[in-house]
């Protein structure tokens, strides 16, 4: 019974004192409550919302705002432009077109295709292009060897531009030549005028004009249009003999073979990779004579020319992938609402926003991931803007809840380019009318008069119940700790808790003292004398009850005789 009310006592105490300090700090109006919030004195709690964002309209100058790149800085840019701040993704063509027309001396030097090969007899540049004529003479006094001469024309090219930032994705070669040959070469339809039955022929004389393009170690090194003659000085004559110029056989202006343009795109790509700026292109005569006989031989080669030629080509600007730029401004702190440094806890983060781009992104790129990100502090807000969703005719509105900032306030909209892909123009995305409203508590002593957006603010004053506070908690803990002590100890009869803390000495190996204790006959005896102790004290206290009541009885009869003599 004693502990079933002691436990009774304990728990109504605390949960008075739990309702007694609730009480000191629930709410008394629509915008104020209270609470501790670090601080060992009671607060009162102010509500608020505030706009954060310095320059919303990007108004110039620009400040607060800044800007940040990472990766290829080439690919990215800022600008302001009508009160919107713009991400600019670098998208650029441009065109090659610096070889073109006759090849002029200066600009084309000559030179040989190898340490070991000969030129032709004669070769320049001359107002009509890149010129050569030979002989090939075999007898008797002639250097037989002199049958397969080259020479080139070599022309170093140097971009305007590093080209590790863009690609070629067009080319396009043009070249034309002539040539003027004598009869008396050998070609697949003549009738070989031999002695004896000693003529031969497998691959006849002929010409090969060609256009290389090479890095300038000619390390890397491609054929990109050729022609090889194969009936030019056709007819028969004598194999030691001249027609002469006027009869000779003739080829007019003609356009050389250009490879396909997939592998000229190819190979001028690879040329520039050695150190992304510079490449050679050649001009090429290669003049073949073959021994047809064992003897005597005689061919002429009157003129023969590269007339002209034009290389043009496309290149387009790489944009790298994980390149990123952004738009961040750092705002006020959220202590900085309270110049009383009282604690300020910011409850909600609501950022708005609009956005825009001037063309649609599927049609000029082939990425699909780039996005816009938002951070708050860092924090990445989980949805990004795919560029394929934005609109291109109008504004679109963003509404974005973010994590609430503890104490620093730093913005950022960032563009990430997710993909590798190559643009050929710019591409502007525009933001403008930014805000961030944060709704935030300011936990004080006392409220003073505040109008906040939406709701005024009571004025409260609230007194100090620290000691009050601290003296319950005592009292609970007081109370808690005696409680425990008589359940563990006090509530045993002495006897008991000596038994008890004998065991425990027993179990734990401690010597221990005697424990003296009454035998069975002098307990009985005891307990005989103490019951006929009690049944002596009844019986006198019988007697006297008995006694009292005898006088008692006689006292009112007595008093009952005299009134009825009365």
């Amino acid at each position: 019974m004693k502990k079933k009310s002691f436990l009774i006592i304990l728990i109504s105490y605390i949960v008075f004192s739990f309702i007694f300090q609730s009480g000191l700090i629930t709410s008394t109006g629509d915008s104020v409550d209270y609470k501790s919030k670090g601080n060992p004195n009671l607060s009162a709690v102010t509500t608020g919302t505030k706009q954060w964002i310095n320059n919303s309209g990007f108004e110039s100058p620009i400040y607060p705002w800044y800007n940040e790149t990472y990766g290829d800085i080439t690919d990215v840019n800022v600008s302001l432009s009508n009160g919107m701040a713009n991400f600019i993704i670098n998208g650029e063509q441009r065109i090659f077109n610096n070889i073109s027309g006759t090849p002029k001396n200066g600009e084309w030097l000559p030179g040989n295709e190898s340490e070991i090969s000969i030129n032709p007899d004669n070769y320049a540049i001359d107002n009509y292009g890149c010129r050569a004529d030979h002989e090939y003479r075999e007898g008797v006094g002639y250097d037989q060897s002199r049958n397969n001469p080259i020479i080139q024309w070599n022309r170093n090219i140097t971009m305007p531009i590093d080209m590790r930032d863009y690609i070629i994705t067009s080319a396009k070669i043009t070249t034309e030549f002539n040539g003027s040959a004598d009869l008396n070469i050998e070609t697949p339809t003549d009738i070989l005028d031999g002695e004896g039955g000693d003529a031969y022929a497998a691959e006849y004389d002929h010409v090969r004009y060609y256009v290389l393009i090479s890095d300038l170690e000619k390390v890397e090194q491609y054929e990109i249009a050729y022609n090889q003659t194969i009936h030019l000085g056709r007819g028969d004559w004598g194999r030691t003999g001249v027609n002469g110029t006027i009869d000779a056989d003739n080829i007019s202006d003609t356009i050389m073979t250009m490879v396909d343009e997939e592998d000229l795109v190819f190979y001028l790509n690879r040329v520039l990779e050695s150190d992304y700026r510079n490449f050679t292109i050649t001009l090429g005569i290669d003049i073949y004579n073959e021994d047809n006989y064992e003897s005597l031989e005689r061919d002429t080669w009157y003129y023969l020319y590269i007339k002209s030629c034009n290389l043009t080509f496309n290149y387009t600007k790489k944009i790298d992938q994980f390149t990123s730029v952004y738009w961040n401004q750092d705002g006020p702190k959220i202590s900085d609402l309270s110049p009383e440094n009282y604690t300020v806890e910011a409850t909600r983060a609501n950022l708005k926003f609009q956005y825009k781009i001037d063309k649609n992104w599927t049609t000029y790129t082939s990425d699909q991931n780039s996005e816009i990100n938002i951070y708050l502090n860092g924090i990445p807000y989980s949805i990004p803007i795919k560029l394929i969703n934005i609109n291109t005719t109008a504004f679109e509105e963003a509404n974005i809840e973010l994590s609430p900032p503890t104490e620093s306030v730093n913005i950022s909209i960032e563009l990430l380019i997710r993909e590798r892909f190559n643009l050929d123009q710019l591409i502007t995305i525009s933001i403008d009318n930014i805000s961030l409203d944060i709704s935030y508590k300011i936990y004080t002593p006392s409220v003073a008069v505040a109008e906040g957006n939406g709701g005024k603010t009571k004025i409260i004053h609230l007194p100090d119940y620290t000691l009050i506070v601290i003296a319950l908690t005592a009292g609970v803990i007081a109370l808690v700790t005696i409680f425990g002590l008589y359940q563990a100890h006090y509530k045993h009869p002495p006897m008991v808790r000596k038994i008890r803390k004998l065991k425990k000495n027993i179990r734990k190996g401690r010597k221990t003292k005697s424990l003296l204790l009454n035998k069975r006959e002098e307990l009985t005896t005891k307990r005989f004398i103490e019951q006929k102790h009690q049944i002596l004290e009844l019986e006198k206290i019988k007697r006297e009850i008995d006694i009292k009541e005898s006088k008692d009885t006689k006292f009112d009869k007595k008093t009952k005789l005299q009134k009825e003599v009365g």
